[in-house]
């Protein structure tokens, strides 16, 4: 069955990091509801990556002794 992945792209001694995994069918996107509620799911998880890459950026750039930015 098809998926959806959300995966974050972390730095290079950082593993990469699956935030969200959903599966999906053709016939779910006959709902508009199921349609409405993935794709404020899929926002969620995007935010959620969002959040994760930066604070790695950020921690990557403090063990070096750099400042964030």
């Amino acid at each position: 069955m098809p998926q959806i992945l959300i995966v974050t792209e972390s730095a290079e001694e950082a593993p990469d990091t699956v935030v969200y995994r959903e599966r999906v069918a053709p016939s779910d996107f006959e709902s508009p509801h199921f349609t409405d509620q993935l794709s404020e799911r899929v926002g969620w998880a995007v935010s959620d990556a969002d959040e994760i890459e930066q604070s790695s950026d950020e921690e990557t750039a403090a063990s070096r002794g750099a400042a964030p930015g």
